[in-house]
């Protein structure tokens, strides 16, 4: 059976194949108002929910004026499975996480103590991967929570070009990294939503980092750009890496990832865009990946803007490159040596 295709024009639906007929117009017109908002160009790849079911949806433009949208239902029992899985290993991390912690706060400065640069090396190599498990354990706590739609976050009203440009600016610090290496692009103008800061800042780091393990090594170019587009404040992380075929592109948002469609080239548990995907939806607004081989890929967030104004336009006071949540959501791409006392404390 072939898969639901339908085709929009000019924001109204010109064609429909028959398997088509069945899809929930919730589910086609979210589709629609996310490819559009996100103000991609070429093949994307999202995700949608309608009522209790998931689609994996890809957009193309087939004219100037047309958009293919083709969709595949989501198994009721792969997001069963899905659930399961990251429950059951969210519950099992949680005490080994605890007792680490506690023993990397002794273990640290006492290795440090010693002068002994291997005893140093590999205590700074113990304390890395205590922090890959911490943004592990962030990542999990954000699938465990998604059934609640608010999962306890703490909404305010802010910049968030600001906050886009506080994210760039320790990233920069804590690669080593170039303005020509990691770029910002502003559109000039406050750019106001109302959200949880914290989340928010941790689904850029995400997709941050994702980006610097797919870019270009050495030859590394990652473009952070923040606009308006309608009602829509748009987040778009561009780098120049490999970019990811056809085939692959739904699976980007599966949390229940198999690593071996991926090659060698994939690293990490792969929780990372499905977990910007929920906390984007839990805000309002959607997540597109575009993407061609040979040509990188470009992550776009859409969030609802904001005619509030912000107490304050600035997000939380940081000392760049210090800051412990910048090291847990970077930690699969910092070297070990970010991860001694001097930049813990």
């Amino acid at each position: 059976m072939s898969n639901p295709v339908v085709i929009e024009a000019g924001g109204e639906v010109s064609y429909k194949n028959s398997a088509a007929a069945a899809l929930p117009e919730a589910a086609i017109a979210g589709a629609v108002e996310i490819f559009q908002n996100s103000g991609a160009e070429s093949a994307s790849a999202m995700k949608i929910e309608s009522g209790d079911t998931a689609y994996m949806v890809h957009a193309c433009t087939v004219s100037d004026t047309e958009t293919a949208y083709v969709f595949s239902a989501c198994e009721p029992e792969t997001a069963l499975r899905e659930n399961a899985v990251v429950s059951a290993v969210a519950e099992a991390i949680r005490d080994p996480l605890a007792v680490l912690s506690l023993s990397a706060n002794f273990i640290i400065p006492t290795a440090e103590r010693t002068g002994d640069e291997r005893t140093v090396q590999y205590a700074a190599m113990m304390n890395k991967s205590l922090y890959r498990l911490r943004r592990l354990a962030n990542h999990l706590n954000v699938f465990t929570c998604a059934e609640d739609s608010d999962f306890g976050m703490v909404k305010t009203v802010f910049d968030l070009a600001c906050l886009c440009e506080e994210t760039t600016l320790a990233v920069r610090s804590l690669l080593g990294a170039t303005e020509q290496g990691i770029a910002l692009r502003l559109c000039g103008d406050s750019v106001m939503v109302r959200g949880d800061r914290v989340m928010l800042r941790r689904m850029l780091l995400t997709i941050i980092s994702n980006s610097v393990v797919f870019a270009a090594g050495e030859d590394m170019r990652i473009c952070i750009s923040v606009k308006k587009s309608r009602n829509m404040a748009l987040i778009t992380v561009t780098d120049n890496g490999e970019g990811i075929c056809l085939a692959d592109k739904t699976n980007v948002w599966s949390h229940y990832l198999d690593r071996r469609e991926f090659g060698d080239t994939y690293r990490g548990a792969g929780f990372g865009l499905p977990m910007a995907y929920v906390v984007a939806r839990a805000h309002g607004g959607g997540a597109v990946l575009e993407s061609r081989p040979g040509l990188g890929t470009s992550v776009i967030i859409s969030l609802p803007v904001s005619d509030e104004k912000a107490a304050e336009l600035k997000s939380d006071s940081l000392e760049y490159g210090l800051c412990a949540e910048y090291l847990t959501e970077l930690a699969d791409i910092l070297p070990p040596e970010r991860f001694l006392e001097e930049y813990l404390d």
